[in-house]
């Protein structure tokens, strides 16, 4: 199967949170939200420091990591409140 990775830049330490895996777009769109909507969380404290990126994909059965192209996913002010 094959899994979209994702991570988080954090524009102040100018450094992409660890990886992580989703089957669609919009699986991780909602995971990034819920954080910028939490405001314990770190995203939803300082949601314009943080932007979700599509990193490629993994394909589970061959062990498989692709990259065409980092791409911004947009910015966490974006997902603020949209639940």
């Amino acid at each position: 199967m094959i899994h979209k990775i994702y991570s988080v830049f954090d524009s102040k330490s100018e450094s992409y949170t660890p990886p992580f895996f989703q089957h669609t777009e919009a699986m991780a769109i909602r995971t990034f939200a819920d954080a910028c909507n939490d405001k314990e969380h770190t995203f939803g404290m300082h949601p314009d420091d943080y932007t979700l990126f599509d990193l490629g994909t993994w394909d589970d059965s061959t062990g498989t990591i692709t990259q065409d192209k980092i791409v911004s996913i947009g910015n966490g002010l974006i997902y603020q409140e949209q639940k």
